[in-house]
């Protein structure tokens, strides 16, 4: 066994605790054997790297010189001499005083390719051969336009057919040096008499005959130059020969507006030519250019005469589209228009030259039948959208179908335009009711009624009492009303409201007024049973002994007029009397006089209710009932504050009353004592002792533990 020691700072000796690792031989020769076989990789790895390293650095370096540098080549001019030929693309025909324009290429002709031949010097004439009038130029070298050559000829001669020759002459080098235009009567640029020139570009020649037509001529005008979106307007004129005033007949002419077609117009066999047109909505307001446009090349027909056109000035108004709701009109009443503006393409309404421009809008509301009217506010709207509109119609404008129409003010880039809504103009009545008083069961309820404008109104009308409907009617047309209402059966005497409704209709809402009055006995057919709190008399069955009996006199009477059902009184006295006591019928304006005795013991207060049942239907159910107290001087004789019945011991079981109220017990029953109530606290719980066993077990338990802790000290200890 092999002992690692690991020694204590300082090189101090060994002492109990130091740290001893226990290896045995096995563990020993595995670290060493490791150890050896990295050392000996290593090595190899070291030896080997280096010539890999060299190798690849000699093949980058290799590689990189393995390509020769490429040497320049040498240019070599080589003349090789070219055909030539002529493409015009000029149409084959002029008009008189008009440039002609005389278009084409130069080609060299080649095996597989022809290509443009580039500054080149032509010849053009008016004629067959180069006499005359000569005119010059010299083809494109531009890169793509090779050969092209583009140049106007002034037309000076009168119709018929003219031959026009275009000449290229040849091109010759000298000692390979300039270019040269060839010349047949100049020895030096002459191939074959200057051994030094060599001919570079061979000649070529063009022939065309070209006819020569005059001018056309439009004598137009327009039916008018303002025009509106979906009116129509005429173009009338004539198409002569300018030179020679003849007419053109059969021949077809454009009409644009700012260069965009939008019709066509042909001339009759004497030239001339009248058209009705109607510009498209989608045409923007403002001015446009109109053109009526004859050109030679438009149509097969038109291509004998040079083109002519005439052109007017016109300006484009477009109309206005208003679209607006309405709310429901009241007179007196706030008015609510909103609304949008836009031309007939949909577009708001815009003026590019001002931006802010404002718009106006004009309204009036019109009364269809009775011809009032009412004149809204000047509406401004900024650059033409949206547009809101607030005002008041007044209280005298009359209710019934009206108008409202809306209308735009024209300028110069729209037209007028109005819009126009029918709506029914309603009114809220105002009720004037006359005072009356209910003395019979039916009355007539009258007044009158206006509109907002103080006019009287003829309107359907209901009334009720107390909020149950009792009556109809209706105002005639100066609005006066006069009409029967009956009181129902729960009414009674005294005060009632009484409403008149005005019921809506199509030119009036609904409204209503209320007042109140009073209901006499005469108009309620019922009887009323009532008892009087005065009528009741009071006084001792046997004065002065003490017991409380009293003799009471009460009076029930009726009011009402009819006669009384039998019924009951009920008599309470709680908690010692209740007792039902027969009543006959009683004529109106009879009282029935009814007595009774009353024991009175702690019972001073009773109640009187006349018909407990409801068997008699009265005008007022709230007088059938009174109550009453007896006054100290009929319960108390003696003047000593307590009943006179009751004495310091009433059931004479020796115990004084309040002593035995106190104890709870009853001071009228002789069995009930008062329960005897100790002084002092006679619960004495102080708690209970814990049982001697515990205290054992808590012993032993410390007593263990204490072992347990000393032997683990000891073992520990030892090691």
């Amino acid at each position: 066994m092999k002992y690692l020691y690991i020694p204590r700072p300082n090189n101090n000796p060994l002492e109990k605790g130091d740290k001893i690792i226990h290896l045995n031989q096995f563990t020993v020769k595995s670290i060493l054997y490791f150890t050896a076989l990295g050392l000996i990789f290593s090595l190899i790895f070291t030896l080997v790297a280096d010539p890999i390293m060299e190798t690849r650095k000699t093949e980058i370096k290799n590689y990189t010189n393995a390509f020769p540098i490429e040497e320049l080549e040498t240019e070599t001019r080589i003349i090789i001499t070219a055909e030539t030929y002529l493409e015009l693309y000029s149409p084959p025909r002029a008009y008189h005083e008009d440039p002609y324009y005389v278009y084409g290429t130069l080609y060299e002709k080649g095996e597989t390719l022809d290509i443009g031949a580039r500054y080149c010097p032509l010849h053009i004439y008016w004629d067959d051969e180069p006499v005359g009038e000569e005119f010059f130029i010299s083809t494109s070298g531009e890169t793509g336009n090779e050969g092209y050559f583009r140049v106007p000829i002034p037309v000076n001669q009168t119709e018929g057919t003219y031959p026009m020759f275009i000449e290229f002459r040849g091109q010759v080098i000298i000692n390979n040096t300039n270019v040269y235009e060839y010349d047949p009567t100049n020895e030096t640029l002459d191939p074959e008499k200057n051994p030094d020139s060599t001919m570079f570009r061979y000649p070529s020649n063009f022939t065309v005959d070209v006819e020569v037509f005059y001018h056309s001529f439009i004598d137009a005008s327009i039916s008018t130059s303002w025009i509106t979106a979906g009116e129509s307007f005429w173009i009338n004129g004539s198409l002569n020969v300018y030179e020679t005033g003849e007419p053109i007949f059969n021949a077809r002419m454009n009409i644009t507006m700012d260069s965009k077609k939008i019709g066509e117009i042909r001339s009759s066999p004497s030239g001339e030519f009248n058209e009705k047109l109607r510009l498209m909505n989608s045409t923007a307001p403002g001015p446009h250019k109109l053109r009526v446009d004859f050109w030679q090349f438009h149509f097969q027909e038109n291509a004998l005469y040079g083109s002519s056109y005439t052109t007017f000035d016109v300006h484009f108004v477009q109309l206005v589209v208003m679209d607006f709701s309405v709310t429901s009109l009241t007179s007196g009443e706030k008015i609510y228009i909103n609304g949008t503006l836009s031309d007939l393409r949909g577009e708001s309404l815009q003026d590019p030259i001002e931006p802010d421009k404002i718009y106006y809008l004009e309204g009036e509301i019109v009364n269809c039948t009775e011809g009032d009217s009412y004149g809204l506010d000047s509406i401004e709207v900024l650059n033409g959208t949206s547009y809101n509109i607030t005002s008041v119609l007044p209280k005298n404008f009359r209710a019934g179908l009206a108008k409202v129409i809306l209308a735009f003010n024209k300028d110069n880039l729209y037209g007028d335009s109005e819009s126009t809504k029918e709506v029914m103009i309603s009114t809220i009545p105002s009720i004037e009711i006359d005072s009356f008083s209910f003395n019979k069961p039916i009355e007539n309820v009258s007044g009158r009624v206006t509109d907002s404008g103080g006019r009287g109104l003829s309107i359907p009308l209901k009334a009720y009492i107390n909020g149950t409907e009792a009556g109809f009617g209706s105002s005639d047309e100066n609005g006066d009303f006069r009409f029967a209402i009956s009181l129902t059966d729960e009414i009674g005497i005294g005060s009632v409201k009484v409403q008149v409704e005005a019921i809506s209709t199509y030119r009036s809402q609904t409204s209503h007024e209320e007042i109140e009055i009073e209901v006499y006995s005469s108009a309620v057919l019922r009887c009323e049973l009532m008892i009087d709190k005065n009528n009741i008399k009071i006084d001792y069955a046997r004065p002065g002994d003490g017991k409380g009996l009293l003799n009471i006199t009460y009076i029930v009477s009726n009011e009402g007029n009819v006669v009384s059902e039998p019924c009951q009184v009920f008599l309470r006295s709680l908690p010692e009397l209740e007792k039902s006591v027969f009543l006959d019928s009683i004529l109106p304006g009879d009282t029935v006089e009814k007595y009774f005795q009353w024991a009175v013991k702690d019972n001073i207060t009773m109640d009187f209710v006349v018909d407990p049942e409801g068997i008699v239907s009265e005008i007022d159910e709230g007088n059938n009932i009174i109550s009453i107290r007896l006054e100290q001087d009929l319960y108390d004789l003696d003047g000593d504050g307590d009943y006179n019945y009751v004495d310091e011991d009433t059931d004479g079981d020796e115990f004084l009353n309040d002593k035995e109220i106190e104890a709870g017990s009853d001071p009228y029953d002789k069995d009930s004592i008062p329960a005897e109530v100790p002084d002092g606290n006679t619960d004495k719980n102080e708690g209970e002792k814990s049982p001697w066993w515990i205290y054992i077990i808590g012993i032993f338990v410390v007593i263990g533990v204490i072992a347990i802790i000393t032997m683990i000290l000891k073992r520990s200890h030892q090691k």
